[in-house]
């Protein structure tokens, strides 16, 4: 992965740390990924340092939008400064992103997910941030990018935040998420561009899923038992009044949460009116998004490389596997890894398998070297050796 890095501070080779009496804090770069250069820009807090670990956001444009705009509408820099968290802003190839609901054009061809796995690498090998508090926001077609995310690289984002989109009715890939994410979403219902009731994208960009059926889908996969939803005081006369669906009581205390802002339009509440109320739609300011969205981030994190099986034994005299405390010796049973229930057979112990959130798991034993290969993922990218 080739990498260059512009910083607006004198920062010499090997990000040396800054200092609070440097002015400026911003930046911008390039990477190489998968044949294509990408872009984007950032900002450190004053706090930044390379002797601590720092939270990293990454804030995604909407279609046809860029890194400068992004920032100016959501104005993330003023509250990582507050916070002490680094932002980023990538930006997509000619200005869009891949999130899965265009397969028959071109941008379909481009590797987005790729791009922010790297670069997430990027910031945590060289500006120390924290890989167990990664977090993904984005509006609009960076919206719909960040629900991409949380279903392909849910092993490197710990919280999703989607605001002007829902999610693809028909995503080009199976949505099978590696762990239980915390998401939120802030829709409003005058959306002209993103309708909150679901359907065909203005433009014909694709077909969604209503607000509701994003939040139910994410509801179920995260296990969540409670809803409550709360009619939220009409602070500012603007013509906007919000309601919040939250649900609770998920797995791991996961937190699945709506915002539906009552005549709003295709916008990032709190944030800049990008274009006159007659195009967009009104920009609610009974709220700021991006604090609130770093509120339902901040202190939401995952355990780094933590499998999603634990081998607690193997008896290599007789054909028992033992797998989170429950035995499988042949028979039909039923067994919770991790919070999912997962039903199998065990076969033989050279050709063994498992189903776990829709992904294949083999278990492959192997007699004489005493060794069992997990492999996690329908693409074997993620692969655990454990030694008995």
């Amino acid at each position: 992965m080739k990498i260059s890095l512009v910083i607006s501070l004198l920062i010499l080779l090997g990000f040396a740390s800054l200092t609070e009496a440097q002015e400026s804090r911003d930046f911008s770069g390039t990477i190489e990924s998968d044949g294509l250069t990408r872009t984007f820009t950032g900002h450190l807090p004053p706090s930044f340092d390379q002797s601590s670990s720092f939270a990293l956001v990454l804030a995604l444009h909407g279609g046809g939008g860029d890194a400068k705009g992004m920032a100016a509408l959501t104005d993330f820099n003023r509250v990582a400064d507050r916070e002490g968290f680094i932002v980023v802003y990538p930006e997509g190839n000619t200005n869009n992103w891949n999130d899965g609901r265009l397969a028959e054009r071109d941008i379909a061809r481009v590797d987005d997910v790729r791009f922010i796995s790297e670069l997430i690498d990027l910031f945590v090998a060289r500006f120390k941030a924290d890989p167990t508090r990664v977090y993904a926001t984005g509006i609009s077609n960076g919206g719909f990018m960040v629900q991409r995310l949380a279903c392909e690289l849910s092993t490197k984002v710990a919280a999703v935040a989607t605001v002007a989109a829902t999610f693809p009715r028909n995503l080009d890939i199976p949505c099978n998420p590696q762990r239980f994410i915390p998401v939120m979403f802030i829709q409003g219902t005058d959306d002209k561009f993103v309708p909150i009731e679901g359907g065909e994208v203005i433009g014909g960009r694709g077909k969604i899923l209503s607000l509701q059926e994003a939040i139910t889908k994410w509801v179920n996969f995260n296990q969540c038992q409670t809803l409550t939803s709360i009619a939220e005081t009409d602070i500012r006369e603007d013509g906007t009044r919000t309601t919040r669906q939250q649900h609770t009581d998920c797995t791991t205390g996961n937190r699945i949460v709506g915002f539906i802002v009552e005549k709003g339009g295709h916008t990032w509440p709190g944030g800049l009116q990008y274009l006159p109320v007659s195009v967009i739609g009104l920009t609610s300011r009974d709220f700021n998004a991006s604090e609130l969205i770093w509120t339902f981030f901040s202190g939401r994190a995952f355990e780094l490389q933590q499998p999603l099986v634990t081998i607690d034994s193997v008896d290599y005299n007789r054909p028992t596997l033992t797998i989170n405390g429950v035995n499988f010796t042949g028979s039909v049973v039923k067994v919770t890894i991790n919070g999912q229930d997962v039903s199998s057979r065990i076969k033989s112990r050279t050709a063994n398998s498992l189903t776990l959130n829709g992904n294949r798991l083999r278990l492959n034993l192997q007699n004489r070297e005493n060794q069992i290969r997990v492999i996690v993922d329908a693409k074997l990218s993620n692969i655990i050796t454990l030694n008995f």
